[in-house]
């Protein structure tokens, strides 16, 4: 069987090296000139332990799963992370419930701050190149500068949509009005100072980040502007701060029925991944394994390779 995947960001590349440990043959078409570096992309990542999400939802579950996958993969990929945590200053009581629901390790101190030491923090272009290197080394061929059309473009047995912000437009040419993505702009500021761990706005509006390279990100947000004055109102400290660079991208924003994935009720050749927002990292490694499930079931994986232990990790 051969597959070929729209689409070589950190859920395209996952799933090519899941597949190609299968035995699958596999062809990523990738916009962009190297994987990682699509419109989605920022400049930091959090991969999110869930605490805010249904546990019975896909997103839960996922999640779940991902915590279980996430340090092996990152060893044998010989990623750094930030094990730093996440604060939410004057949670919300809705955020309360919902950290309690989800029974994922939290505390609440004396301030009202909800305490999530789970969340930890990586590079995403990194964890995205990392992953097609390893899918190449197990047989997958990775092509990038390529924008899919249509299916004739490059014949293949299935083909898997998980091509971020431009996956409706990818599911149309299939047939399949059913993936609704509204592209966003968002933009980051990357700040000349640090971050205590992951600062979380109580409304959900504005995020600071730390980096691997001990500065922090503030976003994303519709404006560069926005984002610093949310950064700034999360952790006081930050005015202070040197604004660096802003990086802009656009996010796959879901309409209504939220993410899209399985098999398309329009075209047998197609499986959509997509409307996944800004967990799309996080799930990354149990999304992967979920679809590579559904195409290839049974078959057996070959272990991950092995690129040595993480260049840097730390503890916060």
């Amino acid at each position: 069987m051969k597959v070929a995947i729209v689409g070589g960001g950190v859920t395209g590349s996952a799933l090519a090296l899941a597949l190609a440990r299968r035995g699958v043959e596999v062809v990523v078409l990738e916009a962009a000139q190297a994987p990682g570096l699509g419109a989605a992309v920022g400049p930091a990542a959090v991969l999110h332990t869930g605490f805010d999400v249904d546990p019975a939802s896909l997103e839960g579950r996922l999640l779940a799963r991902a915590a279980v996958l996430r340090a092996p993969l990152l060893d044998a990929l010989g990623l750094p992370v930030l094990r730093c945590g996440a604060q939410m200053p004057h949670a919300s009581a809705e955020a309360l419930r919902a950290a309690r629901a989800s029974e994922v390790p939290h505390a609440v101190t004396g301030d009202g701050t909800l305490e999530v030491p789970g969340e930890w923090v990586t590079d995403p272009v990194a964890l995205t190149a990392a992953l097609a290197a390893a899918a190449e080394r197990h047989g997958a061929e990775i092509r990038t500068g390529v924008r899919f059309e249509h299916p004739a473009q490059e014949r293949a047995d299935l083909y898997v949509n998980c091509a971020g912000p431009e996956a409706a437009r990818v599911a149309r040419a299939f047939g399949d009005d059913r993936v609704a993505i509204e592209p966003r702009r968002a933009e980051w500021v990357v700040l000349e100072a640090e971050a205590p761990a992951v600062l979380l706005s109580p409304g959900g509006v504005g995020r600071v980040v730390p980096t691997l390279d001990g500065r922090c990100v503030a976003g994303p947000a519709r404006t560069a502007e926005e984002a610093l004055a949310a950064a700034v109102e999360l952790h006081p400290p930050l005015g202070a701060a040197a604004p660096g660079a802003t990086v802009t991208g656009v996010l796959a924003h879901p309409l209504g029925r939220g993410p899209v994935v399985g098999r398309s009720e329009h075209a047998p050749e197609l499986v959509n991944v997509a409307g996944l927002g800004h967990i799309g990292v996080s799930v990354a490694p149990a999304l992967a394994e979920h679809v590579a499930g559904l195409i290839a079931p049974g078959a057996p994986e070959a272990p991950l390779p092995d690129a040595g232990p993480a260049t840097s990790s730390a503890d916060r």
